[in-house]
């Protein structure tokens, strides 16, 4: 079949300004904006937004080593798809900020943190590393030897370590767990209470996870 693969479908309004400074070696550029209407989908269809509305800034700057960057993001209308999670953004607004570093090695994030009303609040730091790379010394990326002939693999978290000291329920069990328990005995549960949880991951693989249960309730619907 040489037919093209059907390209991905965007849409929306955006509005962008930026101020850079500098030389194309030694730089520096802050940017702000905001999306209306903003949506789209993949070609397969496992991703897709409709009408979302967001806010953002940040700025970045050439490094000694690739380019280190911060940015902060605001949504708070609109619908996103990304299988199997569904949140509606008009109920569970989002707040996510990053900082770190982006170059041939891979993408460092020192200082992640993320908050979702009604489902968790949580921060990090995280490393991914590009195809043909494998993880040495507990975590750093090395350049693999892998022949060209060999078919590139997806990127990888080499390491992460996540803290979410706030995850709410119900919330949290309808948006991100409901989804991947369809099917199963915990798939359709009426849920109050808060949970908190501690995370480390390396090589894609969860390592260690510490998990509190505060005044937590389960009740199977069915």
């Amino acid at each position: 079949n040489d037919d093209p693969a059907p390209a991905a479908e965007l849409f929306g309004s955006l509005d962008l300004s930026a101020e850079a400074s500098g030389s194309s070696d030694r730089f520096s550029v802050s940017f702000q904006g905001r999306a209306d209407g903003a949506g789209g989908s993949n070609a397969s269809g496992t991703s897709a937004a409709d009408a979302v509305a967001f806010e953002f800034d940040g700025n970045a700057g050439a490094a000694d080593a690739g380019l280190n960057f911060d940015a902060r993001v605001i949504a708070n209308t609109g619908e996103v798809y990304l299988e199997p999670v569904y949140v509606r953004l008009d109920d569970h607004p989002l707040t996510l900020s990053i900082q770190g570093n982006w170059s041939e090695e891979g993408l460092s994030i020192g200082d992640l943190r993320i908050a979702q009303q009604g489902v968790l609040s949580g921060s990090g730091t995280l490393l991914m590393v590009p195809p043909d790379t494998v993880i040495v010394d507990q975590g750093a990326p090395e350049a693999s030897e892998t022949s060209d002939d060999v078919e590139p693999t997806a990127w990888t978290i080499a390491s992460a370590r996540l803290s979410f000291p706030v995850i709410t329920l119900p919330g949290a069990y309808d948006v991100l767990m409901k989804p991947f328990l369809a099917g199963t005995d915990l798939g359709d549960m009426e849920t109050s209470g808060q949970l908190s949880a501690d995370i480390d991951v390396l090589d894609n693989a969860p390592v260690s996870i510490a998990l509190n249960l505060d005044n937590v309730h389960m009740d199977d619907r069915s």
